[in-house]
């Protein structure tokens, strides 16, 4: 868990999803941000969205003392790109390393919806296979609440968890909203695309906060939370069950 501290300078990064998005804040007394839409060409992008940012906020990556991120779940390569941005910079400076779940942070991207008996959140991310990356959030005495922890469903499994007056919200919306067993969902608000990406900006203003949904590491423990095997493992699974069936 993070505590508020009086950090000098937050560089915040998210690559989890298509959209790449990087924000800075602190001593400016302003969140600055950038998003970028790629198509999962973080590699290509990520140091020059990093130096625009740092133009546009008019201060240099030496007054950085903390790198905060999201962690996944999402796209492997988008996040592999990213952690190894943010790995690198903290080996290059003395800086804190702040990280949190991508999923908690799309949650964030509700709290405006959050009226008119909308008491529950669902973000739903797109794990292929027709799975998602899902988790469950609760509007209770003025704030997000999480329930339980990031998981891995398919549809079948999601449905019984989701109850009237929900919002849904992330990439996953047009496939689940689509599929016959959703129809049946009562009171649902289903956001706008807009709304489906993580920010940056977001994860700043929780540094800030000092947010528990943040957490404190170190280069060392800064991992992704893919929380399924990449595909060539899964397909190595299934050919040793095949194996050994």
């Amino acid at each position: 868990m993070a505590s508020a501290k009086n950090y000098n300078l937050i560089l915040a990064l998210d690559s989890s999803s298509r959209s790449l998005t990087f924000a800075v804040g602190g001593r400016i007394k302003k969140i600055v941000h950038v998003e970028t839409d790629k198509d999962f060409r973080h590699a290509e992008t990520v140091v020059l969205q990093i130096d625009q940012l740092m133009k546009m906020a008019g201060v240099s990556l030496d007054d950085v003392d903390c790198l905060a991120c999201g962690v996944g779940p999402g796209s492997f390569t988008g996040l592999r790109v990213g952690l190894a941005a943010v790995k690198a910079l903290l080996m290059s400076r003395r800086a804190a390393c702040l990280t949190m779940s991508t999923l908690d942070l799309i949650a964030q991207n509700a709290l405006e919806n959050l009226a008119g008996g909308i008491s529950h959140v669902h973000v739903l991310v797109d794990a292929r296979q027709s799975r998602y990356y899902t988790a469950h959030y609760v509007w209770q005495d003025g704030q997000l609440v999480k329930k339980g922890t990031d998981q891995i469903l398919n549809i079948q499994e999601i449905i019984p968890k989701i109850k009237e007056g929900s919002v849904i919200l992330g990439d996953g919306v047009p496939s689940f909203k689509s599929a016959d067993a959703s129809k049946h969902l009562k009171r649902i608000e289903f956001l706008p695309a807009a709304a489906w990406y993580p920010r940056a900006a977001e994860i700043v203003r929780l540094a800030l906060e000092g947010s528990p949904l943040l957490a404190e590491t170190d280069v060392r423990g800064l991992k992704p939370a893919y929380l399924r095997p990449t595909e060539p493992e899964e397909r190595l699974l299934a050919l040793e069950k095949r194996k050994n069936g």
